[in-house]
């Protein structure tokens, strides 16, 4: 956009019709710089989106002009820019004070409700940090291998209000060769801005920030990915509930083959709390193609939103379930949940 200075043109940042300060219909004033539009309703659009109107243009291939918009409003173009900013709207993330639903939710809205409870929001601040029971237990049971066990403590921090951080987590390691490591996370409230990742690395005494995993990145070294425990959004994947039903079975739990008297103490019995539960049967495929897997069905709790298995699928073949089991804190909140143990094989 060009400066003020009289006689000089300037391009409608809605539609990129030229017009002149005169022949102007409307204007708007951001970031100290003036906007001139050639209708009222690209000034609206502006209006109400101008956080993001200006990169959602650069990305959209204007092909009609507004010339003549005293006899034809540009609809066209407003459709097609309002259809990319109300889809970004739609996923602009899930925030932490998303709302219980008050009817029956469409797919959309039980993903989201699925990310909420899973991400721990209706949680101010969540810790796992009593020794030895109430830490997360990791165990890893490659094949051929002897399980690896890993004792996590964990603390979340969703109260956070600054406008720019949505929340924090810190896991440290409290076992083990890697005693003492820990890590942050750091998430957003720009969805589209990548996690912050530092590790504390206690024999060289310091601390190394690296990006944003791969989604499909092992986490920790088991058969956990980044996308399953932390980066997967409901934005990227569509969704589709395929009915209701009761969940038939017990969770599956890790079963050692050889004796490990230490192990086995620790390792929780199959849980069956979720059995009989009504449940939605909600189906999320991935938007791009050539990932790992084509497609997901989640078993959610139509009360809780607690996903109790999720069993992924690759060319018609099932090839990974995750089990995860739920229990409530008798709150009044239903989605106030937090899992006992997952397992994923």
């Amino acid at each position: 956009m060009k400066h003020d200075h009289k006689g000089e043109t300037y391009k409608d940042p809605v539609c990129g019709l030229e017009v002149g300060r005169i022949s102007a219909i409307a204007e708007s004033q951001y970031h100290g710089k003036t906007y001139y539009f050639c209708a009222g309703v690209c000034k609206e659009v502006f209006d109400n989106n101008r956080n993001n109107i200006l990169s959602v243009i650069r990305s959209v291939s204007i092909v009609y002009k507004c010339q003549g918009y005293k006899y034809m409003k540009p609809l066209l173009i407003v459709l097609m820019i309002l259809g990319d900013v109300l889809a970004s709207h739609v996923y602009a993330g899930v925030p932490r004070n998303l709302e219980y639903p008050t009817s029956i939710p469409n797919a959309d809205e039980v993903a989201r409700q699925v990310y909420f409870v899973n991400h721990f929001y209706a949680f101010s601040r969540f810790s796992i940090d009593r020794h030895p029971k109430g830490l997360a237990i990791i165990v890893n049971a490659a094949p051929g291998k002897r399980p690896r066990k890993l004792l996590i403590e964990r603390h979340i921090n969703n109260a956070i209000h600054d406008g720019i951080v949505k929340s924090r987590e810190i896991a440290i390691v409290r076992e083990g060769k890697d005693r003492s490591t820990g890590m942050l996370i750091v998430e957003y409230e720009d969805d589209n801005r990548p996690h912050d990742h530092y590790v504390w690395l206690p024999t060289l005494r310091k601390v190394k920030r690296f990006s944003q995993p791969a989604y499909a990145e092992s986490w920790a070294g088991t058969h956990f990915t980044y996308g399953d425990l932390t980066l997967r959004k409901p934005e990227h994947e569509t969704h589709k509930i395929l009915g209701v039903t009761q969940f038939n079975a017990c969770l599956q739990a890790l079963r050692v083959p050889t004796p490990d008297v230490e192990l086995a103490r620790v390792l929780p019995e199959p849980s069956c709390q979720a059995k009989d539960r009504d449940v939605y049967l909600l189906k999320s495929s991935r938007r791009e193609s050539g990932w790992w897997y084509d497609y997901r069905i989640s078993y959610v709790d139509t009360l809780t939103y607690a996903d109790y298995r999720t069993e992924f699928f690759k060319d018609g073949r099932k090839i990974k379930v995750i089990d995860r089991d739920w229990r409530t804190m008798g709150m009044e909140d239903p989605r106030v949940q937090y899992w006992s143990y997952a397992y994923v094989k």
